[in-house]
């Protein structure tokens, strides 16, 4: 995710092992950062969380994926730089909104996903 992100203009930033940051802005300024990892406590979401299959996901095993966590208000952004990433991608990718729901990062809609 890094080094795509990166390529597209992305700097980064770290506090030591596991405290790295990735932000984008685009041509508006918006942001976009991304952390390695997911807050200290709260595993549990990524790995006991309700989750929901967006149309044509199969859900994979949560308690064998790596997850990070992301910062952003736009949807439409979300949607452009996740999509990026997917498509440059070696492993495969999920994301899961804020109801739970996981989707394919190259199929997401911004007209449903909940930030």
């Amino acid at each position: 995710m890094e080094s795509v992100l990166v390529e597209m203009g992305a700097a980064t930033a770290s506090d030591g092992p596991g405290e790295s940051v990735v932000q984008l802005a685009d041509e508006s300024g918006r942001l976009f950062a991304v952390f390695e990892g997911v807050p200290a406590g709260t595993e549990w979401e990524v790995t006991e969380g309700y989750f929901e299959a967006a149309d044509g996901v199969r859900i994979p095993d949560m308690t064998k994926v790596f997850a990070c966590s992301f910062e952003c208000r736009w949807t439409d952004l979300v949607v452009r730089l996740l999509g990026a990433v997917a498509r440059n991608a070696e492993t495969p990718m999920w994301v899961v909104d804020g109801n739970g729901v996981v989707w394919d990062p190259k199929r997401v809609d911004p007209q449903k996903i909940v930030l």
